[in-house]
């Protein structure tokens, strides 16, 4: 063998190695990357016929819904499962239903769909590596998305390398993610900085951000939620100022006879309640839970009055 191919050799063992290191070590990296291998988990949670109800959103749903009260609302205490990645909206949300609900055979009974202002809207970049890994595939779909929803060579090719190689997709989170689990308070204080910065959910402030965003993934979604025979809703997330959703948004739901919860507009709570600034605390949760059981009532769900 020639020294060439003994180095070609020793970088694709080499490659292989950090490969099977990196999906051993990922789920253990962070809370959220368990939470997106647990998902792997919704359709012995959420069986046919079971009536059990699947929460979706980001960190907005993880903060802001208590599942155990939300369950002890519904008639039947069903099964609420959780699908509320961290850093996802409307694309992630329509690809993932159908990788992980819809061709995996979960049915929920109920899909409470959690959102900011914003997250409805197409993006204005794609997260290809993180689409790639976790939230596109089966039933054609990742053909479907790497023809209809890419444009070039680079992006084709990073989407098919994220879809079979967590080395290459997790590439850019691993770091960060790390700080999650061994740096105190390191999401507040990031959501802190990305405020002061105006980046990250500050974008949730800006009036006119989504005039030039289409909502081709939120209708994806709405109708891969009605082929999977569940009833959607969706809630608008309490923040810390009283918030609608876009017009063009609230017409889409219309359209699709989608029920909206506004508990962004009708929650209020007081600052000590987002203690970053944004996210809801565990007892602002149980109030914005106890008011989505009670609309939930409202809205001939199949739910019981709080207590």
């Amino acid at each position: 063998m020639t020294p060439e191919r003994r180095i070609i050799l020793g970088l694709v063992l080499l490659l292989a190695a950090l490969e099977v290191a990196v999906r051993q070590v990922e789920p253990r990296l962070s809370k959220d990357l368990a939470h997106v291998h647990s998902l792997s988990e919704l359709p012995e949670k959420l069986a046919p016929g079971t009536g059990g109800v699947l929460v979706m959103g980001n960190s907005l749903a993880r903060c802001g819904i208590a599942p155990a009260r939300l369950s002890a609302g519904l008639t039947g205490q069903p099964e609420v499962a959780l699908m509320v990645p961290d850093a996802t909206a409307a694309i992630e949300w329509a690809w993932g239903y159908r990788r992980h609900v819809l061709h995996a055979g979960a049915r929920p009974a109920l899909v409470i769909l959690v959102t900011g202002r914003t997250h409805l809207f197409d993006p204005a970049h794609k997260q290809i590596e993180r689409l790639g890994a976790f939230h596109v595939g089966g039933g054609g779909d990742q053909w479907r998305f790497l023809t209809n929803e890419l444009g070039g060579v680079e992006e084709r090719a990073s989407f098919l390398i994220s879809s079979v190689s967590r080395l290459y997709a997790d590439r850019g989170r691993i770091q960060p993610l790390v700080f999650y689990n061994f740096i105190p308070s390191y999401e507040s204080s990031v959501n802190r900085i990305n405020m002061a910065a105006g980046g990250g959910f500050s974008q949730e402030m800006e009036p006119n951000l989504e005039e030039s965003r289409g909502l081709a993934n939120c209708q994806r979604l709405v109708d891969s939620v009605r082929e999977s025979g569940a009833r959607l809703v969706v809630v608008t997330a309490p923040l810390p100022e009283p918030w609608s959703l876009p017009e063009a948004v609230s017409q889409l739901l219309k359209k699709n006879e989608v029920p909206v919860i506004p508990l962004g507009s009708e929650v209020r709570l007081s600052a000590e309640r987002f203690p970053d600034g944004y996210h809801l605390d565990p007892a602002g949760a149980e109030i914005a839970t106890a008011a989505l059981v009670k609309a939930l009532g409202e809205l001939g769900t199949q739910a019981k009055p709080p207590n």
